[in-house]
């Protein structure tokens, strides 16, 4: 989906990327999940829905949360040509994709935007993401840190 998002390899084609990030997705791809609520918050590829990106988001960092709870091993996926393969949630990989899913509804709480405006789960968010290293690689000037700073200093004026 990236290649095609990016134009990378390929000629740029948004609407081809949402799909490679929708079959991703369908088979249990973290990455391709938060690519492709991504692309609904931005409307890559797709019409906007920022509800749809706000469910998808959700149950993303819900999944997180669970594992760090529960302490869950692995999980396994089938792809179509039959291949089984494990993945670590909490891998370093997975690290980078988990953060920036909280990034991305933590903006969608702050923003109200396909939810309810609410800067206190906001904070939450951010901060998780934060946590885990948030980088904005396309604009490093946008951090989970940053906003946070913004947030905070809006609600003390």
């Amino acid at each position: 989906g990236d290649c095609y998002r990016k134009g990378r390899g390929v000629e740029k084609d948004e609407k081809k990327a949402f799909e490679r990030y929708q079959q991703g997705a369908g088979m249990g791809n973290l990455r391709s999940k938060v690519s492709m609520a991504e692309c609904l918050i931005e409307g890559w590829g797709t019409k906007c829905d920022d509800e749809q990106a706000f469910k998808i988001l959700t149950a993303i960092c819900h999944e997180e949360e669970n594992y760090r709870e529960n302490l869950v091993t692995v999980t396994s996926h089938d792809n179509k040509k039959g291949v089984t393969f494990y993945e670590d949630p909490l891998d370093e990989i997975n690290l980078k994709h988990y953060a920036k899913a909280y990034y991305l509804l933590g903006l969608l709480n702050y923003s109200g935007n396909g939810t309810k405006k609410d800067a206190g789960e906001a904070i939450r968010l951010l901060r998780i993401a934060d946590k885990l290293g948030y980088v904005n690689d396309a604009a490093p000037d946008k951090t989970a840190e940053k906003l946070l700073t913004r947030i905070l200093e809006n609600a003390q004026e």
